[in-house]
């Protein structure tokens, strides 16, 4: 063998360990891509996720919000009720007392 052919063979060597390192290199590349991917569905699923949970959270705060106005408004309701029974009972009170008071003007004019 020439040394000019052990020069190419030499080269071809290089070359084809090269070639196994690039060969390496890209399976390698390969598995971090699929990695990527699958991180990618993930992060999908649970952005999907999220908004489903944003959604429900919104729908609570304005039931709250419902609740709380409803709340307030029977409040109110339940103030006036009482405030109207208590006029009624110190019209009443007054009615009464006026009554009693003529009939002891009356019994005292009789006698």
């Amino acid at each position: 063998m020439s040394s000019s052919e052990q020069v190419i063979e030499a080269s071809f060597r290089v070359i084809q360990g090269d070639l196994e390192d690039m060969k390496a290199s890209m399976s390698k590349m390969a598995d971090a891509l699929s990695k990527i991917a699958i991180l990618e569905e993930r992060h999908q699923t649970m952005s999907a996720n999220m908004l489903r949970v944003t959604e429900k959270l919104e729908k609570i705060a304005e039931r709250q919000a419902v609740l709380e106005l409803d709340h307030v408004k029977q409040d109110t309701t339940i103030k006036v009720t009482v405030k109207a029974i208590q006029v009624i009972w110190a019209v009443l009170g007054g009615g009464i007392l006026y009554g009693a008071w003529q009939v002891i003007k009356l019994l005292a004019n009789q006698g």
